[in-house]
């Protein structure tokens, strides 16, 4: 077939016969020899090339002009009457140049970001079709986790009202059920977190399908607490600020008497509290990744959502489209599940006495042979009514963990994810002040073990034997074994294996001198006092906030004991 050259001299574009392939003509415009791209040897071969003189004796060069095809000034590609811009190379065609947008776009590593807004439709649904085993495996687990709440919460309600128990037994039954029903409910939050993570990250990875899916009750009910502390978490220092600053307007706006000012203030607190909400797609995004801290902290959050917010919230907009019909649904079934169930289960157990041949008085409920049949009914009737959300609750479900995860896959550019971080590289003051919460809950649980243990003893000693003596002693020895305990966690833990708390290791950080080695046993008992009795007597938390500004990002129990916090790297985790 012909092929067409471009003059490197006047720039006319040539016309040749597929016998010109790997032969040299002139062009009629500016007589530039002019090289014609030769076919591969087998096709050349099979059409039976001509000889160099039979071919030029045979080929006008005056028919060889193209003078009607538009092509690029740059790679020759064949452009339309109304391209503007060459559709192979992006140069505007009159110009010769890349225009800025072209050059971001041609820069740009990964997806179009505009693709979102039409792929989180299509391609969410194309997932659920394809995934609807396991909306339904997410509708069971949901009726499970939420059917053994209701019991359980129903146990810690009859453990409360029950009669001839002391206060205590009541309380401390009632805790035990009340336990166990918070941890089933908030492990359908844990399965949906797991979830959304493992869907993510198999849409960055282009797949459609999820496999290796395990059931953890343990894992899910740990992921549903991360998903109720997660906000907290986040809000922390942004609420220390905020706080004092909305303690003292309303104060003000009080002493004022102004009820509007009040209003406002109650809309901008419940705005800050109403945030992490909000940024919940971009926070997920980071969930899946193998670095997740920027998800806990607040300034980074806020930064990446309004550079992400259009997306983010045309990702609620979805939610609140596809699940509107949901909270519909969920509404009428609360409003009459009281009835529903109220008729249901008492004409079950009555056609199931009659059944069995008993005669019981239809207001007789207290009898065994009533309560034998009315509990199961109860329960069934129970998982069934549960049953009706979760099953339509679960393809919305799993329809928004798609769409999610195409957020994340559409923009990774502007979301700043953590993939890797490099060994030896200095902690900065957020990171640090995250692992530093960790070990606080940590050791704020040790020293509530130890204080309950001392709150049982000096209650049996006073109330079994009358003794009040000892509650000095048990305080002082208390208190004394907390002080030890903080002390073991920090030495052991940074002179150890994972050269740091079990916050540092669980984020990627080690505690090193200046060269970078492990620390020794008197460095760390050095860094341990500065950091405890120290540090903290630095007005206005000044040295903490060293970390900000100092070269090598030093606290000032790091400066003072010449050591540094870095990130473990890639090679180890």
């Amino acid at each position: 077939m012909p092929v067409k050259v471009r003059c490197g001299g006047c720039g006319k574009v040539l016309t040749a016969p597929d016998r010109a392939r790997g032969k040299a003509v002139r062009c009629p415009g500016c007589q530039q020899p002019i090289r014609v791209p030769a076919a591969a040897a087998k096709q050349a071969a099979a059409r039976g090339v001509m000889d160099d003189e039979k071919f030029l004796q045979s080929f006008d060069v005056s028919r060889v002009e193209h003078k009607t095809e538009r092509v690029c000034p740059k790679c020759a590609a064949e452009l339309e009457a109304e391209d503007i811009e060459c559709p192979q190379c992006g140069v505007n065609i009159e110009t010769g140049v890349l225009s800025e947008e072209q050059r971001r776009i041609r820069e740009r590593v990964g997806p179009d970001p505009a693709l979102f807004y039409r792929k989180a439709w299509s391609n969410s649904w194309e997932f659920l079709k394809k995934n609807k085993r396991l909306a339904f495996r997410t509708a069971i687990y949901w009726t499970i986790f939420i059917w053994v709440a209701v019991i359980f919460a129903g146990l810690a309600y009859q453990a409360m009202q029950r009669t001839g128990v002391s206060v205590t037994g009541q309380t401390i039954e009632a805790g035990i059920w009340g336990m166990v029903a918070f941890l089933s409910l908030v492990s359908t939050f844990g399965w949906y977190w797991y979830l959304s993570v493992r869907i993510t990250q198999a849409t960055l990875e282009r797949g459609t399908k999820l496999k290796d899916l395990h059931f953890d009750y343990g894992k899910f009910m740990a992921l549903g607490v991360k998903a109720m502390v997660w906000p907290v978490v986040l809000m922390i220092p942004v609420m220390l600020i905020a706080l004092p600053v909305l303690g003292a307007m309303v104060v003000l706006t009080a002493l004022a008497l102004d009820s509007s000012g009040l209003s406002m203030i109650g809309i901008a607190f419940g705005g800050l509290a109403l945030f992490p909400y909000l940024a919940y797609p971009v926070a997920m995004s980071h969930m899946a990744m193998p670095y997740t801290y920027k998800a806990y902290l607040p300034i980074d959050m806020v930064v990446l959502f309004f550079r992400n917010i259009g997306p983010a919230l045309y990702w609620w907009m979805m939610a609140l489209l596809i699940t509107a019909p949901i909270w519909g649904y969920l509404f009428l079934i609360n409003y009459f599940a009281e009835q529903i169930i109220g008729f249901v289960v008492p004409a079950l157990t009555n056609a199931a006495l009659w059944c069995a041949g008993f005669i019981v008085n239809s207001r007789d409920t207290s009898s065994w042979a009533y309560a034998m049949f009315w509990y199961p009914f109860a329960a069934l009737t129970g998982f069934v009514a549960i049953a009706t959300v979760t099953v339509p609750a679960a393809f919305p479900a799993i329809f928004l963990a798609r769409a999610n995860g195409l957020f994340t896959y559409y923009r990774r550019e502007t979301l700043d994810l953590v993939l890797h971080t490099k060994q030896g590289e200095l902690a900065g003051f957020w990171i640090r002040y995250l692992a530093a919460l960790i070990d606080f809950v940590i050791l704020l649980s040790i020293f509530g073990v130890f204080w309950g243990i001392c709150g049982l003893a000096w209650v049996l000693l006073i109330v079994r034997f009358g003794v009040t003596a000892m509650a000095p002693t048990l305080f002082g020895v208390t208190s004394i074994l907390c002080c030890f305990a903080q002390y073991r966690y920090y030495v052991r833990s940074e002179i150890g294996n994972s050269q740091g708390t079990f916050g540092k290791s669980s984020l990627g950080l080690l505690v090193t001198d200046l060269d970078g080695n492990k620390i020794t046993l008197t460095t760390a008992r050095s860094r341990y006092f500065v950091r405890t009795f120290i540090t903290p007597l630095v007005p206005f938390y000044l040295g903490y906030l060293m970390v900000c500004f100092t070269e090598k990002k030093q606290a000032l129990h790091d400066a003072l004991t010449k050591t540094k916090v870095v990130w473990e790297g890639d090679r180890e985790r």
